[in-house]
């Protein structure tokens, strides 16, 4: 007699494997529901990725940018998600650093390319608003506090009849950068300088900015053409290691691109040159320039490097010596030649991982706050300090 043979359970194992499968990605989903829902104006420590990037369902910094709007600073925090079919999801968040409240969260392109984050957070912080111009994200122009749309490719259409057609394409501009390149559909190129509202054909923008910014060329310092602007540099180091601060101001032409830090040099030695006039070109030289004021010339600055300047302060980053593990020191000086303060290895919390990586610290000047940022890998911090005073006043850190 044959003893029939017992069948294996395949078909039981496979359902249990699939209910577990099922059932784990029933909780995730309900736990990330529930993080966004519980958490929405908040702003947990776990939110975003930690160093070790052990949650994997947590979000990637990509960087920092700080804004005001009425001299309060907002933090835009530039993320993305890898998401599980190798997409990433793009998104800002708005901080208000002083209440640790999350503001809101924007969510901006999903994509298959994580080198897309250069472009996506590719906002700067102009008056009471961020602007970004790129051929990912069009024209987008977003108020500082809230993110709301103030400008995009639509409705800049609709301000200028030169893009009556439509706008096909922006690029950033090698003319400019406080600009961008716009081509629309029916293949007409313009230049559109978004801190001042101002269209301006290629062509028409290379002549004007070609006659009016020759540093000899004849100028009327009356016009609305130009506008007085304060430079602030440092001695070349090349030239001598104790390095000096100045500050210089020159009349330019409104929609010029901004110096560079070699041209900012030039001018120094520019402003020195003009105090011996002895032709029309030096003399437009000297009005177009004025005189160069070396500030606080006892203080000797050794491996300096400016991370925030306007009119009325300059914050300067630099060693306290010669030797390799010099201690850190940030300066900041009116234009007065007055040293309002300085911090030795400033303790902060948002400085403890630079270890050493001061070049990723950047700053922003507002009316009665310096804010430095800092944008080291895995350390993504920022802090505010009173401009008078150096104190502290608040710090968030991103992890």
């Amino acid at each position: 007699m044959t003893i029939p043979k017992t069948p294996k359970p395949k078909a039981s194992a496979k359902q249990g494997c699939i209910s577990l499968i099922l059932t784990i990605a029933l909780l995730v989903t309900g736990w990330q529901l529930a993080r966004k829902f519980l958490f929405q104006h908040s702003i947990p420590d776990y939110y975003y990725a930690g160093q070790f990037n052990i949650n994997p369902y947590s979000v990637q910094v990509n960087t920092l940018k700080v804004g005001f709007k009425n001299d309060k600073p907002y933090i835009w925090i530039f993320t993305y998600n890898k998401k599980f079919n190798r997409g990433y999801d793009y998104r800002i968040d708005i901080i208000d650093p002083i209440e640790k409240k999350l503001i809101k969260s924007i969510p901006c392109e999903q994509t298959t390319s994580i080198t897309a984050g250069s472009q996506m957070s590719d906002f700067n912080w102009y008056n009471d608003f961020f602007f970004a111009g790129n051929e990912l994200l069009g024209l987008e122009s977003r108020n500082v506090d809230n993110g709301d749309i103030k400008e995009n490719n639509e409705t800049l259409s609709k301000k200028f009849p030169q893009l009556a057609s439509g706008i096909g394409k922006v690029e950033k501009s090698s003319n400019c950068n406080q600009c961008v390149q716009i081509t629309t559909k029916d293949g007409l190129q313009f230049l559109y300088f978004f801190e001042r509202n101002i269209l301006m054909a290629e062509n028409e923008y290379k002549q004007k900015e070609e006659a009016l910014s020759k540093f000899n060329a004849p100028i009327d310092t009356t016009s609305k053409d130009f506008e007085l602007k304060h430079f602030w540099g440092l001695t070349r180091k090349e030239q001598n290691i104790r390095q000096q601060l100045y500050l210089t101001k020159q009349h330019i032409y409104i929609l010029a691109r901004n110096l560079s830090a070699s041209e900012i040099s030039r001018l120094e030695e520019m402003s020195k040159s003009v105090a011996n006039i002895d032709s029309d070109e030096k003399r437009n030289e000297s009005i177009r320039n004025e005189k160069l004021v070396v500030l606080v010339p006892n203080k000797v600055f050794l491996e300096a490097n400016i991370i925030a300047s306007n009119a009325q302060y300059c914050v300067v980053l630099h060693n306290q010596s010669i030797e390799k593990d010099a201690k850190k020191v940030i300066t900041c000086v009116n234009n007065q030649g007055r040293i309002l303060w300085e911090l030795v290895s400033p303790n902060f919390e948002s400085f403890e991982k630079l270890d050493g990586q001061y070049p990723q610290l950047s700053g922003k000047i507002g009316k009665n706050q310096v804010i430095l940022i800092n944008n080291t890998y895995q350390n993504r911090a920022v802090c505010g300090l009173d401009i008078q005073t150096g104190k502290l006043i608040w710090e968030f850190i991103a992890y």
